[in-house]
């Protein structure tokens, strides 16, 4: 059974509902050791005192805010959680905005918030009255070291808390470097935007999100699987395929429509 991360309050206006979160991700990344190629031993980590160069339990290890050159505050467990106690207690509602007002590149990691005893009525009620008014509620929440934003709605019969990110950590397109050349728009032509529609119209497709995996990682195990075989590193993979200059825009997206509609032929010929 998951155990929660947190464990607090929802608080809506005077309405005070027992709740807590849960990680929404369940992230199946490939872990890789790493090793000593002299003789495959593995690499450890160690914590080491800089000073002194050697090792340092884990037990010796506290937290500090340096206020000074090689001066800190050292934090224990109950600072961080005594510093503003309401903030780390509680998952406060600071109002509503419909739907689509969050631009997506805000939204970072999603938790799950399930109600604890006693306030399944309360919570209900809250899922409920989202769903109706087709809204978001914007809330703020500490966890662990961090204040957060978050945008909760409903999901599934439950409800989401999806961390948001503050507006001074989104890049926006300029500050990474990328323009877009003025009157670059008037650039497309009137046949090329309608030949791109129907390419997109051929490609509409119900979101299906357990269809979706890492194929990549499914690769590198079979990959790991064909070593201990004894395979040979030739005959892992095929070359990757070189990418191609597109010269001609219209005739690109000509040949994509065609390709799909031999495609979408093909699969009703199967299914005949």
């Amino acid at each position: 059974m998951p155990r929660s991360i947190w464990k607090g309050s929802l608080g809506f206006g005077l309405v005070t509902i027992g709740v807590e979160l849960f990680n929404a991700e369940a992230a199946e990344r490939l872990d890789l050791d790493m090793l000593d190629k002299r003789d495959m031993s593995r690499i450890g980590y160690l914590k080491i005192n800089k000073s002194s160069g050697k090792p340092v339990d884990v037990k010796d290890i506290v937290k500090g805010f340096e206020v000074a050159a090689n001066r800190y505050v050292v934090l224990s467990a109950d600072d961080l959680k005594n510093a503003n106690p309401k903030a780390t207690q509680i998952l406060d509602v600071i109002g509503f905005v419909g739907l689509d007002e969050i631009p997506r590149i805000y939204y970072a990691r999603p938790y799950v918030i399930g109600p604890t005893k006693g306030s399944e009525k309360a919570y209900l009620l809250f899922r409920d009255i989202l769903e109706d008014t087709e809204r978001v509620a914007v809330a703020q929440v500490v966890l662990r070291t961090r204040q957060y934003l978050a945008a909760i709605y409903p999901y599934d019969g439950a409800l989401i808390a999806k961390m948001l990110r503050y507006d001074a950590e989104v890049l926006k397109p300029a500050d990474v470097g990328v323009t877009i050349p003025n009157g670059l728009a008037k650039a497309v032509r009137p046949q090329e935007l309608a030949m791109a529609k129907k390419l997109v119209a051929g490609m509409e497709m119900a979101w299906a999100p357990s269809e979706y995996h890492d194929e990549y990682r499914d690769d590198l195990l079979k990959l790991v699987k064909r070593r201990t075989k004894g395979a040979k590193a030739a005959k892992d993979a095929p070359p990757a395929p070189r990418e191609t200059k597109v010269l001609d825009l219209m005739e690109a997206l000509r040949r994509s429509v065609g390709d799909r509609g031999k495609t979408a032929s093909r699969k009703s010929r199967r299914s005949a």
